[in-house]
């Protein structure tokens, strides 16, 4: 299907719960949130609606837009490792790391020579150091915005009871991303590339599909009440879930390949249409 027919599609009337990765497919290539995804995402839920963002990044990189949203009540962070209630911020599913694998992270990191940021309550952690060269900083911060830099992240999660969520190997190419993945690959984890050289690990089992299986037990719902659409490895669980699933113009392969559908790019308003698909 192209994204010039998608509007053809018959979505089922029973749609409740609309889920829209961030990055690559809610924002547009600047990482703007545009009005008109705004006023689409405020008409879904004036009209019952549960929209909710989801994304790899921790609570605090979503823009304040969405979460002070009136209409928005849950948000899905972290690629599933937590779902959050709003606007009280508070935790309704969290499964973090245990500390002996984020140790083994670390470890793998310093021996194939790759950054690994650890996602954390206390922010984005990334030892000195990590990058060797000051344009890979540079790069690095554009993409996840400003990362805490530590010492030592296994002394520093010890010293402060800090869990690690998620984490991300910054890789210099595609070579030592392939390396890493051979090294983590044994069950132990949950692994995908989420953009260009970014290994994402989280606990095994644990991916936005799991975000969503916990909101459709506490709403009381089933996966063919879903829509999801998303754009990268870290979105494929997601579309896989559910028959009403939609890949963005720009989306990773992959992301193409487990969706069913496939729609406009994240620079075409997204959620404009897909309140248009829902008869909004």
């Amino acid at each position: 299907m192209s994204a010039a027919d998608w509007t053809g599609i018959e979505v089922p009337q029973d749609i409740r719960l609309v889920v829209a990765d961030m990055d690559g497919t809610l924002l547009d290539s600047r990482g703007r949130l545009s009005p008109e995804n705004l006023d689409a995402i405020r008409r879904m839920t004036d009209k019952g609606y549960c929209f909710v963002p989801t994304s790899g990044r921790n609570r605090e990189q979503i823009p304040q837009a969405l979460q002070q949203f009136p209409g928005i009540r849950y948000l899905i962070t972290l690629s599933g490792a937590c779902v959050t209630q709003l606007p009280e911020g508070k935790a309704l599913f969290r499964h973090p790391l245990s500390r002996e694998h984020a140790n083994r992270l670390l470890r793998v990191g310093k021996q194939q020579g790759a950054a690994v940021l650890l996602y954390t309550p206390e922010g984005v952690l990334l030892e000195h150091g990590a990058l060797e060269q000051r344009q890979d900083r540079a790069l690095l911060e554009d993409a996840i915005g400003i990362c805490r830099p530590v010492e030592d992240a296994q002394a520093f999660c010890l010293a402060e009871d800090v869990q690690v969520e998620k984490a991300v190997f910054f890789c210099r190419d595609a070579a030592q991303e392939t390396r890493l993945h051979q090294a983590l690959d044994d069950g132990t984890f949950q692994l995908c590339v989420s953009a260009e050289n970014c290994l994402e690990v989280t606990a095994r089992g644990i991916h936005k599909a799991t975000g969503i299986r916990a909101l459709l037990l506490r709403l009381k719902l089933l996966p063919e009440q879903v829509l999801t659409i998303g754009d990268s490895g870290n979105d494929v669980s997601m579309l896989e879930l559910t028959p009403n699933s939609f890949a963005v113009a720009n989306a990773m392969p992959e992301a193409k390949r487990a969706a069913r559908h496939l729609t406009v790019s994240n620079d075409q308003h997204v959620a404009l249409r897909i309140a248009r698909l829902l008869g909004i």
